[in-house]
């Protein structure tokens, strides 16, 4: 932690305070796990390296590597804001995924994204692989809604069953693009 010694202040009790303000922290990490959000599936096996910046309140990690279950990420950043300040602060979390299309699904299907109430698509049918851009963001609130978040996952999927998607139609095939925006899930292609 690199911090400066003049920003310190020797309690009566003996103890030290000091600005959390003025706290700076770089650090590298293997095998890490991240939690922010309960309900959600966290960031896991992550490769990388995180910088606390006191002064812009931000904690930022960058992953080389990561798991959200069995989806691989890549490019990964977790960006806390606010993350020292007593009023509500945002998590935004920026990868690149590849796996098993009922897995992104698996992944966007608990509250606050809550898909799952959205669709009545079966997600242990849907079959498929998919190379995706995921980007969430939500407020660190204990009961983040729905319209506070920032969801935008898109990229192409192959070898696509999704059962009943449209107007109780299966959904097959592929390449196609896939895109989970502005609580809105789309399927286009051949």
């Amino acid at each position: 932690i690199r911090r400066k010694l003049n920003d310190l202040t020797k309690l009566e009790d003996g103890s030290w305070d000091a600005d959390a303000n003025n706290i700076q922290s770089d650090f590298n990490f293997d095998d890490l796990k991240v939690v922010y959000l309960s309900s959600l599936m966290p960031l896991t096996n992550a490769r990388g390296a995180a910088t606390l910046d006191g002064e812009q309140d931000q904690f930022v990690i960058t992953g080389e590597t990561g798991n959200f279950d069995d989806i691989n990420l890549s490019e990964i950043t977790v960006t806390i804001d606010r993350l020292l300040a007593k009023e509500t602060g945002f998590v935004t979390v920026e990868a690149k995924a590849t796996g098993e299309l009922s897995s992104i699904f698996r992944y966007a299907e608990p509250k606050p994204i809550g898909l799952g109430e959205k669709m009545d698509v079966d997600i242990e049918q849907v079959k498929g692989n998919a190379a995706l851009d995921i980007l969430v963001g939500l407020p660190t609130s204990a009961d983040p809604k729905l319209n506070e978040m920032k969801i935008d996952i898109s990229g192409t999927a192959s070898d696509i069953f999704i059962p009943k998607l449209v107007n109780k139609l299966d959904v097959r095939g592929g390449p196609m693009q896939v895109s989970i925006k502005d609580n809105i899930v789309s399927v286009q292609g051949d």
